[in-house]
């Protein structure tokens, strides 16, 4: 029972020694303990009521300072008896009976309320349950050549052939299926019994308060009970269960149960769960080698179970019979949220146990897969193989690769994705792109607001020491370096396993474009504090050699882009015109002067007034492009409301910002150049041309782009005159010289120089201390490698670093000098 019930019983015991109860009261305790829990907050409220009274008494120091936590809420600290004796002192000393009874009757009516609110919220929630089971039972939208369910039972029977033929060389029948949460792991393990018709024996060892789906099965509580075994006796209790699940899914077969009801009846239904659990042996059975008598006992009673229980399926019994009569692949064995395997203390017994017994298994006609975010499931240390330390290499030494190419994304994107105008209808069309978890829930019932929910919880907790990163991962493309890092991203954060190495030496990831995780990242980033906390994390990984930026300069560049967008933002997404766009990030007066400049029949003026943006993250599409960068690139880009950074060596810019011209149903661009070079200057004649041309160039390698807009964003500027922001003038040539009566292609130039406090007011420093911490975080960024300048050194260390990185080039330099003069030659 919470505090909070513990203070209002102690109230209500406190208060009526000397009178009876209201009427109303005597059926306080009908009230779930659900309704109670409500009354927390309303607990703390009643007490602040007393404050008044407080004043005029004596008070202890000690019960003053409790009073005043109550009153910020931080009550956990204390203990139920002390609270209870604190609330019978004041209401004592302090109130009439009349005032006590009105108390009273407040708390009952809370209690109702709350008891309301309890049912209201049952209803939601078992309504929002039934959503997510029907997307999870839902037919898989992706054409049958492209599913990943046919890729799995493609490598799974693949993997078996090859285990047939060499089982010694191989740890065990199993294959770890890993990624991230909601690309469809689980639903791919479906599809294999509803679709392909194949006997799926399935396990779930999700915690008991898990929220996901399917639930928890009542086979994870014998798995628990592995958990206090020796290896030896805990690797034969597995070759016993798997040989059990091996007979049930025969016999399920046998009575004609079909595959899609076998699975349908593990993972919903109860009773199921529960005659199963009830026929399988005791666990002092499990420790030894199972006889005949054992198997045959539990065949009869699964088999009389089930003829009474399940309803057949007569439906196309002849197909599933013959594929499963057929295949040598029987039984699949799926384990889901296999991490449960792994010991938090690093032994990891269940799961060597696990292998141990699977390989025991006589009977070559099952393979398993291990379901997780994390990839220790695909092997918990890397192999004796690849240890330059081991004399001799023992056998079996090979596990079979990891599968985590589900290739499942944007199972749900429209053909025609809206134009954001901050409506829901139009916010529900972008956020189902990205992994199908969105897009099916979306497509089953749940609202705006319960996915948005989902995707917040699945952003991590801020607990997290790494939250704050994690946060602007989903906003700005980095690469992660250090494989811990790499590996708790996937598993809690989201992001996409690119390739992963057999032996887990080696996990490349990245994160994809999702307009809805990066929707919900900016709104945990939109106040400063954790605006700055996310910069300082970045910082931090990149000092510590977490994570590799590529160009620091870019990265500084879409940080000010970024925070300028989501400036013009309010509450769901909505595209402004790129007039107040250029307002939030270079301020009204700039944005007066770029529109004072363009001529009045200029058609730059139509697309600065009309041209539509809006973007909550960038990503770097991989594209191949010899000569001309793709135009689709840019209009899959603004409907997936994010910017791009072009390729490496891309000629003449760096980032694209996506502009959609409503009036003329084109896309257009907003070109921007990052320099990062010492001595920047507003007035050079020579930067001017130079950020002309550049970004005229950068127009030219990009297909069917005509008019556009560019910026040159040099950061740095040796003194405060230089710092500011020029305009190249409007410029319009043909596509090629020789063809001069063609159409002209239109540019507008802008330079801006620097990065100083007023330049971007979205990072202006003048505003609050957290935009100055911002700021400077920005300028460190912009200024040298964090190896060097954030790196956590000792004074011997630092000296070091010193030398290599700075004097000793100077050092060698001199050295080479007094060679020189004592040459001969010289």
């Amino acid at each position: 029972m919470s505090l909070a019930v513990g203070v209002f019983i102690g109230m209500f015991q406190g208060l009526c020694k000397s009178q009876d109860l209201p009427q109303s009261f005597e059926s306080y305790d009908r009230f779930s303990d659900e309704a109670k829990e409500m009354l927390l907050s309303e607990a703390i409220s009643m007490v602040g009521r007393l404050e008044k009274s407080l004043l005029t008494l004596g008070q202890s120091a000690g019960e003053t300072s409790l009073f005043q936590q109550l009153r910020r809420r931080d009550y956990h600290s204390f203990g139920r008896d002390r609270v209870y004796n604190f609330l019978n002192f004041v209401l004592q000393d302090s109130y009439t009976s009349g005032m006590e009874l009105r108390i009273l009757n407040a708390a009952y009516t809370l209690l109702e309320d709350a008891e309301d609110k309890v049912a209201h919220q049952q209803e939601q929630d078992k309504e929002e349950a039934a959503s997510i089971a029907a997307a999870f039972w839902r037919e898989d939208k992706t054409a049958d050549s492209q599913s990943a369910s046919l890729f799995l039972l493609n490598t799974l029977e693949a993997n078996l052939k090859i285990y047939t033929a060499s089982p010694t060389l191989y740890v065990a029948p199993y294959v770890a299926v890993v990624g991230p949460s909601g690309i469809g792991k689980s639903f791919a393990v479906k599809e294999l019994a509803t679709k392909h018709q194949r006997y799926v024996v399935y396990i779930n060892l999700s915690s008991v308060d898990s929220q996901g789906y399917p639930k928890r099965s009542g086979l994870a509580n014998t798995i628990a009970g592995f958990s206090g075994l020796d290896i030896d006796t805990c690797g034969k209790a597995w070759k016993n269960l798997i040989n059990l699940l091996r007979l049930e899914a025969k016999i399920n077969h046998e009575v004609n149960i079909s595959p899609h009801n076998f699975f349908y009846s593990q993972a919903t239904d109860q009773g199921y769960m529960a005659g199963l659990a009830s026929d399988l042996p005791d666990m002092e059975q499990f420790k030894t080698d199972m006889g005949e008598e054992i198997l045959q006992n539990f065949e009869k009673a699964r088999r009389e179970r089930l003829l009474n229980h399940l309803p057949r399926d007569q439906m196309g019994s002849a197909a599933f019979f013959n594929i499963t009569s057929t295949a040598s692949l029987k039984c699949i064995i799926c384990i889901d949220e296999a991490r449960a395997l792994l010991d938090a203390a690093g032994n990891n017994r269940v799961f060597r146990a696990f292998r141990h017994g699977a390989r025991d298994v006589s009977d070559r006609d099952f393979f398993a897969v291990l379901l997780d975010t994390t990839s220790h499931v695909a092997n918990f240390s890397p192999t004796a193989l690849v240890d330059p330390s081991q004399k001799s290499v023992p056998k079996p030494v090979y596990i079979f690769e990891p599968i985590y190419s589900i290739n499942t994304y944007d199972a749900f994107a429209e053909s025609e994705p809206c134009v954001v105008d901050g409506t829901e209808e139009t916010c529900r069309s972008i956020f189902k792109l990205g992994r199908p978890l969105w897009g099916a829930y979306l497509e089953h019932g749940l609202n705006l607001g319960q996915i948005q929910s989902l995707a917040g919880f699945k952003l991590g907790m801020e607990s997290d020491p790494r939250y704050h990163l994690v946060l602007l991962a989903h906003r700005i493309s980095f690469n992660v370096t250090n494989y811990n890092l790499a590996d708790h991203m996937v598993a809690q954060c989201m992001r996409y396993i690119v390739h992963l190495s057999s032996d887990r030496s080696m996990l490349v990831t990245a994160m994809g474009s999702e307009p809805l995780l990066a929707f919900e990242a900016a709104a945990r980033m939109a106040d400063p504090s954790s605006r700055l906390r996310c910069l300082q994390g970045l910082s931090s990984a990149y000092g510590d050699g977490l994570i590799n930026l590529g160009d620091v300069g870019e990265v500084v560049a879409s940080l000010i882009l970024l925070f300028s967008m989501d400036k013009t933002q309010i509450h769901l997404p909505k595209a402004v015109d790129l007039r107040s766009f250029f307002q939030a990030l270079l301020g009204k007066k700039v944005a007066d002067l770029i529109t004072g400049k363009l001529g009045q029949d200029s058609p730059l003026k139509n697309l600065l007034e009309n041209g539509m943006v809006y973007f909550n993250h960038f990503y770097r599409p991989c594209v191949a492009w010899s000569d001309m960068y793709p135009n689709h690139c840019i209009e899959k880009a603004f409907q997936r409301s994010a910017a791009l950074f072009f390729p490496r060596n891309f000629p003449g810019a760096d980032i694209g910002i996506p502009v959609y011209d409503p009036s003329r149903r084109k896309y257009s661009m907003l070109l921007i150049q990052v320099k990062n070079w010492k001595g920047g200057d507003k007035n050079s004649s020579f930067e001017k041309m130079t950020a002309h041309n550049s970004l005229e160039k950068a127009r030219d390698h990009i297909e069917g782009l005509d008019d556009c807009f560019g910026l040159m964003m040099s950061l740095n500027a040796n003194q405060p005159e230089k710092t500011g922001v020029a305009f190249c003038s409007e410029s319009g040539r043909p596509s090629h010289p020789r063809r001069a009566k063609e159409e002209r292609k239109r540019l507008f130039a802008v330079l801006s120089v620097g990065l100083s406090p007023g330049l971007y007011p979205s990072v202006c420093p003048d505003q609050s201390a957290e935009l100055s911490q911002i700021f400077k975080c920005l300028c460190t960024l912009r200024d040298g490698d964090p190896f060097y300048r954030l790196g956590k050194y000792g004074p011997q260390t630092s000296r070091m670093v010193d030398n290599i990185l700075d004097w000793q080039s100077d050092q060698v330099s001199r050295s080479f000098k007094r060679k020189a003069s004592r040459s001969p030659s010289s």
